[in-house]
């Protein structure tokens, strides 16, 4: 028989066996997502749905209360261990789906995702889309667009940042002030903390992808033509360059006057306009934008004493900084489908062709008729627009906006120095096509947009069937293969059956990615080469001063 004290020293043996237990299983869970940054101490959680640590909603940079529409300011040290589980902060907008105001000014925050695994991995810095108005990377009323589970299979770290949009993000005025690209100037800031603080979260300080969208893809090629490139150290452009027609504009004091007389100021002095703009509330001033059809682009600074300027000049005119740089850049089949919802009155009533041609040509009228009857000659002949002819008329909206501009930064990457330059086109179609889902548009193949449902995880579409999954696992081992090694392709697999060749001065190489990839030369070239002539036959009669044209009229 054992004595009473022997079963006593046994339950206090066992009670501290399981105490030791749940401090270790405690202490795994806090000192695994518990980083210490320069910043200072950082605590994220664990994921639910996958082997991964996120960090959300960290501040990177905070709005001037005195100048919101001013650049922003570096975020101090944080007080204390700050607990990162906010996912919900969205920058000022009018959400493009329920049409309701949501945001706020205190919005600069990122969202870092780190694999459980211990070795120093690639980063990748998303930058999303929206037409600088809209997007988030976060969850608003309990939808999510960029969930980063099917990144997290790959082993590399990804972050996702939130910056500026409309009026605060992108008035560009004369003015030292707001000199305009306030949202980009964001962006940078997002960047730096990421190249400060990474290595915190087991990042690789030399390994620093950033993608983006849309207009989150035009800022990171814009990006390539400024001193930030050097947060850069490989790119991917997906659907969006520095060189599309409607990516730059000048200064336009106008914007401001026009928004205070819509709130109940008439002034011509763009001090008091601004003065009361500050003076309304966020939802005030973005609503009316809004209610005003006022849309909003970087654009091309004016110099001041006490501010040089991010933006001087045009890419046409200017060369990226890309030496040595790889990057990744292509678009889908038909960007702007779209227009296929329109119907046959408003091709009678609107003239597409000199709408899109004027945003960028300045012409007389002798030369507005000839250079107008090319185009629209080319496309459609001398017929009339009807339900087929609809198609032409994508592929003529998709050639000036995104597939042309798209030739045109291949051609400065290779001239300048970028080591490789692969291209792709996204030509697979199902029902889990993004924005042809939420677009509600059941015709065609690929649009702007599609592909993100196979990078990022969304609610917003039903479960991946078996051949979505394929061209996810395609896609985002493509993308994190990149990341890691420079090359999208650099075994071929069952997985990846295809080697992605990068294109040269003398072979425009290109990937088909689909169920069936092939590689292909020469993309749309009697469209390209069309484009070619007519861009060196109008070169005079293009606009120095971009104004707004509503593209999506």
């Amino acid at each position: 028989m054992f004595s009473k004290d022997f079963y006593i020293n046994a339950v206090h043996l066992f009670a501290l066996a399981v105490l030791i237990c749940i401090c270790v299983f405690v202490c795994d869970v806090y000192l695994d997502t518990l980083v210490i940054t320069k910043q200072g101490w950082i605590r994220g959680y664990r994921a639910s749905d996958g082997n991964y640590v996120k960090y959300m909603g960290i501040p990177y940079a905070t709005v001037s209360k005195d100048n919101p529409f001013g650049e922003s300011i570096p975020f101090p040290k944080l007080k204390g261990v700050f607990q990162a589980n906010n996912n919900k902060i969205i920058c000022p907008q009018v959400d493009m789906l329920s049409l309701q105001y949501v945001g706020t000014l205190n919005c600069l925050h990122l969202n870092v995702f780190v694999p459980y695994t211990k070795v120093s991995k690639a980063v990748m810095v998303f930058i999303h889309g929206g037409r600088f108005a809209l997007g988030f990377t976060g969850t608003f009323q309990a939808t999510h667009f960029h969930g980063p589970r099917y990144f997290m299979k790959h082993d590399v770290i990804l972050v996702t940042i939130s910056y500026r949009l409309g009026p605060y993000g992108f008035f560009c005025l004369d003015s030292p002030e707001v000199p305009g690209n306030q949202g980009i100037n964001d962006v940078i800031k997002a960047l730096m903390w990421v190249k400060e603080n990474i290595h915190a979260f087991g990042g690789d300080t030399n390994k620093i992808t950033v993608f983006g969208h849309s207009a989150g893809s035009m800022i990171t090629d814009l990006l390539l033509y400024t001193k930030a490139e050097k947060y850069i150290d490989q790119a991917i452009l997906q659907s969006g360059t520095a060189h599309a027609a409607d990516v730059l504009w000048n200064v336009n004091n106008s914007v401001p006057l026009i928004i205070s007389k819509h709130l109940g100021l008439e002034t011509n002095d763009l001090k008091e306009a601004l003065s009361f703009l500050k003076s309304r509330s966020t939802q005030d001033v973005v609503v009316a934008a809004k209610n005003l059809s006022i849309e909003f682009r970087p654009c091309i600074e004016k110099r001041f004493e006490t501010y040089d300027g991010l933006i001087n000049k045009d890419p046409f005119i200017t060369k990226p900084s890309v030496k040595n740089k790889k990057i990744i850049l292509g678009h889908t089949t038909e960007e702007y489908n779209m227009k296929l919802q329109k119907p046959i009155q408003y091709f009678e009533e609107n003239d597409v062709f000199y709408n899109m041609l004027e945003y960028e040509f300045d012409f007389n009228n002798e030369k507005g008729k000839e250079a107008v009857s090319s185009v629209r000659h080319f496309y459609i002949g001398d017929k009339e627009v009807n339900e087929d002819l609809k198609w032409k008329i994508v592929n003529f909206t998709s050639d000036i906006t995104f597939n042309y501009p798209a030739y045109r930064d291949m051609d400065k990457f290779i001239q300048n120095g970028a080591e490789k330059v692969y291209y792709y086109i996204f030509a697979y179609t199902s029902s889990s096509n993004l924005y042809k889902k939420l677009l509600n548009i059941s015709v065609g193949r690929s649009i702007h947009g599609d592909e993100l449902a196979y990078l990022f995880e969304t609610n917003s579409i039903p479960p991946l069937s078996a051949p979505d999954r394929i061209i996810m696992e395609r896609m985002t081992t493509m993308w994190t293969n990149f990341a890691k090694y420079g090359n999208p392709t650099p075994d071929k697999s069952e997985i990846l059956p295809v080697l992605w060749l990068p294109i040269s001065k003398d072979s425009r190489n290109y990937l088909l990615i689909d169920l069936d990839e092939e590689m292909g030369k020469d993309l749309y070239k009697d469209r390209i080469d069309f484009w070619d002539t007519f861009y060196e036959t109008y070169k005079p009669f293009m606009r120095p001063n971009k104004t707004f044209v509503n593209l999506l009229l």
